[in-house]
């Protein structure tokens, strides 16, 4: 099994930063010290790419691998998506595809499976469904042009109840399979964002056998309820979310690949906070896998 952490390159200029961190090198030396593999950084629409490579770099010196996680509500939104704009793409992909082949190995691109009814797009359900299966096929057939990226469609979390007659796209187990239908492209297991669909009416506690056959890359935290209603993003073993049994699972079906630890709270944390993260998760998942 190989864990990461997950930077957003837009919190690297936040003030807290350099006061909490240090240097960038100096956080990922210390994650890979921990028992870090790679990191995951956040892509950003509307963001240069040029800090997404050099903390890339940064990474790769460290001895961490790097994946990338793309937010595009824009003009490259999966359910606005439009072949004759593909080529917008191509940076990005020409940015993970020379990452994985420095790497040695596929860089793991998570993207989301859009929104329905919503600005900017304001696309009803089954149009934008339509729009983002076809963007999802037409990445499964970009392999002869960028060979060492390996797309995923991640398990998003539904709208809260009081939100307004919108949806995100792929919120449950099936819907997420269905966007990935027919093209072979793995699936990225977000725990909090599912045990949220649960909670929330959408789907079973627990994944179908086909799901879990489809899991290429995984997202673990775990969930709070406050209010009523479910938080996400806390680190393993803080809330209620059956993550141990997730893990059984992924273990049963034996699967031994990327566990990204998607938490933000560590930052505030300093390296005291990182260090507690990961050694507790990470003793956790070993301690699960080896049953």
């Amino acid at each position: 099994m190989k864990y990461g952490i997950k930077i957003n390159p837009d919190d690297v200029a936040e003030p807290w930063w350099p006061a909490v961190l240090g240097s960038e090198e100096m956080l990922l030396a210390k994650a890979r010290q921990l028992g870090a593999g790679f990191v995951e950084l956040v892509v950003r629409e509307v963001a240069p790419l040029e800090e997404v490579a050099r903390l890339a770099g940064i990474a790769r010196q460290a001895g961490l691998g790097v994946s990338l996680h793309p937010y595009l509500y824009g003009p490259l939104a999966a359910e606005a998506f439009d072949i004759r704009r593909a080529d917008a793409f191509a940076p990005m992909l020409q940015l993970a595809d020379e990452l994985g082949r420095a790497a040695g190995e596929p860089t793991i691109v998570v993207f989301h499976g859009g929104r329905a009814r919503t600005e900017p797009h304001h696309r009803p359900y089954e149009d934008a469904m339509a729009s983002a299966k076809a963007f999802f096929a037409w990445l499964a057939g970009q392999a002869e042009a960028w060979p060492h990226v390996r797309s995923l469609c991640e398990t998003q979390i539904p709208t809260r109840p009081g939100d307004g007659d919108w949806d995100r796209l792929g919120d449950t187990y099936e819907t997420c399979l269905e966007l990935v239908d027919g093209t072979g492209l793995e699936v990225c297991w977000d725990f909090g964002h599912t045990y949220a669909a649960w909670h929330r009416g959408k789907h079973g506690q627990f994944p179908p056998p086909e799901f879990l056959r489809r899991v290429g890359h995984v997202h673990a935290h775990d969930t709070v309820r406050i209010d009523g209603d479910i938080e996400d993003h806390r680190p393993l073993g803080t809330g209620i979310s059956p993550w141990r049994k997730y893990l059984a699972l992924l273990a049963q079906r034996g699967y031994d690949g990327t566990i990204l630890f998607e938490t933000g709270l560590w930052t505030r944390q300093g390296y005291d906070g990182l260090a507690a993260m990961l050694t507790s998760a990470i003793a956790e998942v070993e301690t699960i896998a080896a049953k």
